[in-house]
């Protein structure tokens, strides 16, 4: 049996569910079960599909990951904290049909506030143009917050982001992607302080075809 010292988002050590925690050079890690030979249950199945497809889900985010998730309490990685994130509150179905909940996925985490809502359209080739209103001066929100717009593409699967793309008080910003022209995208905006120490947790911000 597993144990969490420090709730859900937390480093934990034994077996928890499909995963193995552990520490490795003071480095807090997740992984999969080890798959044991005849071992096929539905239940089993179920959760080795879940912990792959928000896996794979992840692949594509790598290098936005490295600064988009503020560090957890333990020291757990970046990616885990994501994929530990996604596997409670974004993952769901049966197996062979696990899918996730694209607006419950957590691009970026951290506790600066975010906006309580905002979209995306695409009405320029290669273009995404996102739209929030400005909640600077509540809570942590400042107008000097810079935002991180990111797209990722299913089907390909790709992810494109930006960071600094403009400032919580400008309500709107640009973001380029091109590679994505023709293709449907799920789209998320989050900020980060101007001393880069605190990260907002991100809003979907939609779905939407790319022109």
């Amino acid at each position: 049996m597993g144990k969490i010292n420090k709730g859900i988002m937390g480093a934990f050590s034994g077996k928890v569910g499909p995963v193995i925690g552990g520490s490795w050079k003071n480095i807090d890690y997740m992984r999969s079960l080890p798959i044991p030979s005849g071992s096929n249950s539905p239940l089993q199945k179920n959760q080795r599909t879940k912990f792959g497809t928000a896996s794979r889900f992840l692949t594509p985010l790598k290098d936005l990951l490295k600064t988009s998730y503020q560090p957890t309490t333990g020291i757990m990685t970046a990616r885990n904290s994501a994929l530990s994130y996604i596997l409670y509150h974004a993952a769901t179905g049966a197996y062979p049909d696990i899918t996730l909940n694209y607006n419950q996925v957590r691009v970026t985490q951290g506790s600066l506030h975010n906006v309580n809502s905002c979209n995306a359209v695409s009405n320029m080739p290669g273009k995404i143009f996102f739209q929030w209103n400005d909640n600077s001066g509540r809570g942590s929100a400042k107008v000097t917050d810079k935002t991180i717009l990111v797209a990722y593409c299913v089907e390909m699967p790709l992810c494109i982001f930006s960071r600094g793309a403009t400032t919580r008080n400008q309500l709107t910003a640009e973001l380029d992607v091109m590679p994505f022209s023709g293709k449907t995208v799920h789209t998320w905006l989050g900020f980060y302080s101007e001393n880069e120490k605190d990260i907002a947790s991100s809003v979907y911000a939609g779905e939407l075809v790319i022109q």
